[in-house]
């Protein structure tokens, strides 16, 4: 066993250098130790709060409902709309609406109101998430729970149909079709808009609104629109019928009558027309005939019947005096085709 002066020899012969270089490892190994435990402190940290993240920002699974189904209201309110206004079928993210769909079933007495219609409604929400109203499309075909590439499932709008956007927080409405659309806010028009390839431009405020019927669809549709929408009358269509006849009018009239027992002929015809989605020349000179009136006529333009329209109604005017002597009382031969 060492003796006190060996131990006190071993210690004289270590250098200043040495104890330093002794003590600079011991610092730099626990420096290290530092870094590293706050590294993995650093790591956990990220691995909850991504966790809690993840989590907290995952959406509830998409739930579906269909009209057979029973329906769980998620408060008073939206139990009335139901019942007013009773949806096929729904898409629903946790407790918030999706959309609604609606169309008429025959069992269902309420669901009625929406005619020959496949209605889908789109639930708008504001900043802060609450609902304030909704888009409605008018559908080619019945929901899918099939995805696809426009989303959850497939979904695609009748070709060149009106789009019906209602937003009750800012009090607003706007309808648009592919070409053309406006703005009505707290009643008054803020604006009209063109369309191309879903991009609006050429806003105005001197455009009547009435522009947005193209065709015998999209009037049939704000016809539709305007039992829930009184203002529709004044706003589309009777300006529409006083600039282009009330063709239009008569035979959205007439179709409704044909879901009777015993059709008229008159509603056979208005359907047939409805059909081929004839032109308003074509379904004034129809109604001129029917009823050998000029008003019906005299909203005609000739060139847009043809000559086998012609033909028909030229060989038909036997009983149809004053359709008959308008007609041929300047011409011989083809209608329209002056002395």
């Amino acid at each position: 066993m060492p003796d006190n002066n060996e131990i006190r020899d071993g210690l004289t012969n270590i250098t200043d250098q040495q104890i330093e270089g002794v003590l600079i490892s011991n610092a730099q190994h626990a420096k290290t130790a530092r870094i590293l435990k706050g590294l993995i402190a650093l790591m956990f940290l990220l691995i909850v709060s991504f966790a809690f993240l993840y989590f907290s920002e995952q959406k509830p699974t998409l739930r579906t409902v269909w009209f057979d189904r029973q329906r769980e209201h998620s408060n008073e309110g939206f139990q009335k709309v139901d019942d007013k206004y009773p949806a096929a079928f729904e898409v629903w993210e946790g407790t918030k609406l999706i959309e609604r769909w609606h169309w008429k079933i025959d069992s269902q007495v309420k669901t009625h109101q929406f005619d020959d219609y496949i209605l889908r409604c789109v639930a708008l929400y504001d900043e802060a998430d609450e609902y304030v109203g909704f888009t409605q499309t008018i559908m080619d075909h019945y929901p899918s729970e099939k995805a696809g590439s426009a989303g959850y499932y497939k979904n695609n709008p009748k070709e060149n149909s009106i789009k019906f956007t209602l937003n009750l927080k800012e009090n607003y409405i706007r309808f648009e079709n592919d070409n053309f659309g406006f703005l009505i806010k707290k009643g008054k028009l803020k604006h009209t808009f063109e369309v191309s390839s879903n991009f609006k431009h050429n806003y105005s405020t001197t455009n009547e609104v009435h522009q947005i019927v193209e065709d015998y669809l999209h009037y049939a549709y704000i016809c539709h629109l305007s039992d829930m929408f009184p203002f529709l009358n004044k706003k589309i269509i009777e300006p529409f019928d006083a600039n282009n006849g009330t063709g239009y009018s008569y035979l959205y009239e007439q179709y409704k009558t044909h879901r009777m027992a015993d059709l008229s002929t008159e509603a056979k015809l208005a359907r047939a027309l409805y059909d081929n989605d004839v032109s308003q020349s074509k379904l004034n000179a129809a109604l001129a005939y029917i009823h050998d009136d000029l008003f019906y006529w005299n909203k005609v333009n000739i060139d847009h019947l043809g000559e086998s329209w012609e033909k028909d109604i030229v060989e038909r005017l036997e009983f149809k005096p004053v359709l008959k002597h308008h007609l041929f009382q300047r011409t011989e031969g083809p209608i329209g085709k002056n002395n």
